[in-house]
């Protein structure tokens, strides 16, 4: 796996794969599962309450999914600038008040903060 992530009670390990996905393993050991088919290396964040995912490939415009564990369903954050071309290396904080990701414009790149979706 690449990219891996501890839970907040440390129980589980998320990382992604080589393919689309992002899975979890229990710390303890154990068996592997797919929590989401969606997901790739530097496009996600995982937070306490979910994960949040860079989808580049949304039309008509990227946007900034959030998968909640405890609903298990995928709403929209934010929608993106189409001519701009938003980068990987998606973060957010520990609480869940911001996403932050970087986005190409033009020859220059620009840091970028999404807030106030809670």
């Amino acid at each position: 796996g690449y990219e891996a992530f501890a839970s907040s009670d440390g129980k589980h390990i998320y990382y992604t794969k080589r393919e689309p996905g992002i899975w979890r393993i229990p710390v303890e050991g154990g068996e592997e599962g797919l929590v989401l088919d969606q997901g790739t290396w530097g496009n996600w964040a995982l937070l306490e309450q979910g994960i949040c995912l860079l989808d580049r490939q949304s039309e008509p415009q990227p946007v900034i999914k959030f998968f909640s564990f405890a609903t298990r369903q995928m709403t929209q954050l934010a929608q993106l600038d189409k001519g701009k071309a938003p980068q990987g290396n998606l973060t957010a904080s520990s609480d869940g008040a911001w996403v932050l990701y970087w986005q190409a414009d033009q020859m220059d790149n620009d840091i970028m903060l999404v807030e106030g979706f809670h």
